[in-house]
């Protein structure tokens, strides 16, 4: 049976400080799972660690063995226009931690139609990140931008990065993936997709000024949740220079 993961936001060897296991974590594993004293858990703390863990006296935890992973050499950061659903846009998240999205920032356009709000809404896609950290075992959470950025700052952050991109299915200019060449020590790379259909000629000429690349992902029009998801595991693998 596969071991069960947790998010932990304190992880050493020997027993888990109480609090260090979030309340609706603990809740799921000892009263929905209803682990009892030698079940072997795994532990996440969303920074590169994963920890093995035993269930023991108490519903008390203990972590026997840390496991550290690097950072991935290239990261995405993803600033993408949110899908006009919610359900989407939950997918979206949790599928973004399945492929390794670095982080993860909402933008507004000329075009956008959807803009989470309300009580919470932060907290609740942050989880949906983690949830999907858990499911795949990505051992690091994605960062998530409080608020959406406007858009003037969104193309900011993109140009900060070693390379960045966004989504263009009808620029005859645009590159295709296999042609996205990164450093072979790694890269920063921005990935940016705009809102249900695309971004405007305008916003699509301040990215180009910016230095911001066309980036085509297929032919077809795409989903935003598709979109993002697809273009940042494509950019993720991208190609590196060969060796002198």
């Amino acid at each position: 049976m596969q071991t069960r993961r947790f998010h932990c936001d304190a992880l050493s060897t020997g027993p888990v400080p109480d609090g260090a296991v979030p309340e609706r974590e603990a809740r799921h594993l000892h009263k929905v799972l209803r682990a009892s004293d030698g079940t072997r858990v795994l532990l996440m703390d969303g920074e590169g660690s994963i920890g093995e863990a035993v269930v023991g006296p108490g519903r008390s935890l203990v972590v026997e063995k840390i496991v550290r992973f690097p950072r991935p050499v290239v990261r995405i950061h993803l600033v993408v226009a949110p899908p006009s659903s919610k359900s989407a846009l939950d997918h979206m998240l949790r599928q973004c931690s399945e492929v390794g999205v670095w982080s993860v920032d909402l933008t507004r356009s000329e075009r956008s139609v959807a803009k989470p709000s309300g009580k919470g809404a932060f907290e609740r896609m942050r989880l949906h990140l983690i949830e999907g950290c858990k499911q795949s075992g990505n051992p690091w959470f994605p960062r998530l931008g409080r608020e959406p950025l406007e858009f003037s700052a969104a193309v900011e952050k993109a140009v900060s990065m070693e390379r960045a991109f966004f989504g263009a299915t009808r620029m005859e200019s645009a590159d295709s993936a296999d042609s996205a060449m990164f450093p072979e020590e790694g890269a920063d790379v921005a990935w940016m997709v705009g809102p249900e259909g695309g971004f405007s000629p305008e916003e699509e000429r301040r990215m180009l000024d910016a230095g911001i690349e066309p980036l085509s992902i297929g032919p077809w029009t795409l989903r935003v949740e598709t979109a993002a998801v697809v273009g940042a595991h494509v950019l993720s693998r991208g190609s590196r220079p060969a060796r002198g």
